[in-house]
């Protein structure tokens, strides 16, 4: 199981990381705020992330018609690797 943690711009927002699992593509955790809201949820194509770019999650794993893709209106600048 290999996990990243991903880091967004700090514009003052309470969200500002998001450590992911790259095989489940699931949230494990986000901070330092907002835990509960983002845990569990999906990130559409962990592999292809990077900085200067957008995530996209979902609350489910199957993109369904209720559940579309939503963004974190932060820019990546960072993705590193966590124990």
């Amino acid at each position: 199981m290999r996990k990243i943690k991903v880091h967004f711009a700090d514009w003052g927002q309470d969200l500002l990381w998001f450590v992911v699992d790259t095989h489940t593509t699931q949230v494990t955790e986000a901070g330092p705020f907002h835990n509960e809201l983002y845990k569990g949820a999906y990130v559409f194509c962990p592999r292809t992330l990077r900085p200067g770019i957008y995530l996209d999650y979902s609350k489910t794993p199957i993109l369904e018609v209720n559940h579309p893709l939503e963004t974190i209106k932060y820019k990546i600048i960072k993705i590193e690797e966590v124990a």
